[in-house]
């Protein structure tokens, strides 16, 4: 279909086209769903952090 719409300029099969894209798009939905699943974790914990780290450390005494 590509090469038909490149030499010709024209698409004959226009329900085909629309399929083709259709089918492109699904196929991309769950590679960017998993992407933003996979962030969700990563993204909690850099929020949590270390707690602990916030209190400051005891003084040394020589």
């Amino acid at each position: 279909m590509v090469q038909e719409f490149l030499e010709t300029g024209r698409v004959f099969l226009p329900p085909t086209a629309v399929l083709a894209t259709a089918l492109v798009l699904l196929a991309f939905l769950p590679q960017v769903c998993g992407l933003a699943l996979d962030n969700v974790p990563s993204a909690r914990r850099k929020r949590s952090g270390w707690p602990c780290l916030a209190y400051k450390a005891p003084a040394c005494r020589p």
